[in-house]
């Protein structure tokens, strides 16, 4: 049961995986309307990139709250039994 459920699991990461860079396309999408962007200050583009990366984990949250599966934790889990090998 258990090998099973690591399975499962691996199928949705390989899916998020697949998905990952349409959902980052996507979160920046609105910016492809913008003919330029003038910032003014420090750490400007910082916060642009920080936007659109949290719009990215928009999509994650919509996976956990529909699903119940925590992509980040499915992630932090498979990382960590890779490196215990």
């Amino acid at each position: 049961a258990e090998a099973q459920k690591k399975m499962g699991e691996a199928s949705v990461l390989e899916m998020y995986f697949k998905a990952l860079p349409q959902i980052v396309a996507s979160a920046a999408g609105p910016l492809e309307n913008v003919d330029s962007i003038t910032m003014y200050g420090n750490g400007n583009t910082e916060q642009l990139v920080g936007e659109v990366m949290r719009n990215a984990n928009q999509v994650q949250n919509a996976i956990k709250d529909a699903t119940g599966l925590d992509i980040a934790d499915l992630i932090s889990r498979f990382f960590a039994t890779k490196s215990e090998k």
